[in-house]
């Protein structure tokens, strides 16, 4: 399953989530908990799944407050057929959760949803930012065939082999992908879309995984019966090195995956400028770069001005964040609209800043300017690589 999904399917969920990425980050590490959480609910139990869900929502609340509804509808379901027939047992779980987990949810919306922008504004800075993660309109044509194919394979067999737990579970999450897609796009809740309830879809392509290759489990033992002499088992076992060698040496299929491992060597251009500036800059420096860095701050440990990635999810400071994008990056939810590369127009307009927008940078307290080699200014210049030169702002006059 974990080659299916590094593999083929890499890339292809809805809403461009991943349940396993190539890099360890804090959504990978709840997702850990959220899967063995997810083996106990699936297995009865009815404490220790919420209870591996605090531990969840800790690292990252979406991961673990999705799954906390998913559970809670369920349980509610079943004890409404039950004829509300509570226990302390079934209770226990969703009350410690609440009661920790819960308040650190309405802690984090409070701060969320405090002052700033208004909720129309909202909306057009995620569709602008983040409409391949929010927004189902974006999300590419080949995604929902690929994803959806998997989804209806996935629950015909789930149907077949009377998996009804994992149905159940599969049920909720499509109901609310449903809910969320007309909330979001015809009734205009901010409120909703900050659910980001397409993130589920990590849990409904698990599931349709498991009820696949469960199915062909059942015809691995009737071929291993039948055929017991062409040692079908070396011949999956070699099948599975053959995978997992490409994977680890960068070759053939997995090549063209954006893996990162951690015994990787190579440093790539960006993170390489970010260390020179690192060395060669005062640590309170404030810094402008091309929209598409990623990795700069970690390597560099120097504040940015304004950071394309790393948007806020705060309504008392997205404002800022997206002014910032449009004086910088000269980009806004009318490129997102028109269905420009946003990366490709926010590069042409960068490249050509003027004088007099670099002059208002540095008065507002940038220091340097990283540009890409090609793109040249008349500036002193800090350090360069074989991509990228930084220039010096602060002698501006």
């Amino acid at each position: 399953m974990i080659l299916v999904l590094l593999g083929p399917l890499y890339n292809y969920n809805l809403g461009g989530n991943e349940l396993y990425y190539n890099m360890f980050i804090a959504s990978f590490a709840a997702k850990v908990f959220g899967v063995v959480s997810l083996f106990y609910y699936l297995k009865k139990a009815r404490t220790i799944p919420y209870l591996l869900l605090i531990i969840s929502t800790a690292i990252h609340p979406t991961v673990g407050i999705q799954l906390f509804i998913i559970f809670v509808v369920i349980d509610v379901f079943e004890m409404a057929k039950e004829h509300m027939n509570f226990s302390i047992g079934k209770l226990l779980g969703p009350a410690f959760y609440l009661m920790t987990a819960g308040i650190y949810i309405c802690i984090l919306l409070i701060k969320a949803n405090s002052g700033g922008i208004a909720g129309n504004q909202y909306m057009e800075i995620f569709e602008f930012r983040n409409a391949h993660h929010f927004f189902p309109q974006y999300f590419p044509v080949s995604s929902y065939v690929v994803e959806i194919t998997l989804y209806c394979t996935g629950i015909f067999i789930m149907i077949r082999k009377k998996m009804y737990d994992i149905i159940k579970i599969s049920t909720v999450i499509i109901i609310g992908l449903i809910f969320y897609t007309i909330a979001v796009i015809i009734l205009k809740s901010d409120m909703i879309l900050s659910t980001q309830w397409f993130k589920t879809t990590i849990w409904l392509e698990f599931l349709a995984l498991l009820a696949i290759f469960s199915y062909g489990e059942t015809l691995w033992f009737k071929i291993n019966q039948k055929f017991t002499d062409i040692k079908v088992l070396g011949t999956l076992f070699l099948v599975i090195s053959i995978s997992m060698a490409m994977i680890v040496t960068d070759l053939g299929y997995f090549s063209a995956k954006p893996y990162r491992f951690f015994y990787g060597k190579n440093i790539s251009d960006e993170e390489d400028i970010g260390m020179k500036i690192k060395a060669l800059t005062e640590k309170d420096a404030i810094i402008i770069y091309p929209v598409d860095f990623t990795g700069f701050k970690l390597y560099s440990e120097r504040s940015a001005y304004i950071d394309f990635k790393s948007v806020v999810h705060r309504k008392d400071a997205l404002g800022d964040w997206y002014s910032r994008i449009r004086e910088v990056y000269g980009i806004d939810i009318h490129d997102r609209r028109s269905g420009q590369n946003l990366f490709s127009v926010a590069g042409k307009k960068y490249t050509t800043l003027g004088p007099d927008k670099l002059k208002e940078l540095k008065e507002k307290g940038v220091d340097y300017m990283i540009q890409e080699k090609e793109a040249d200014f008349n500036l002193p210049g800090l350090v360069e690589n074989k991509k990228y030169k930084v220039y010096v702002l602060n002698q501006l006059k």
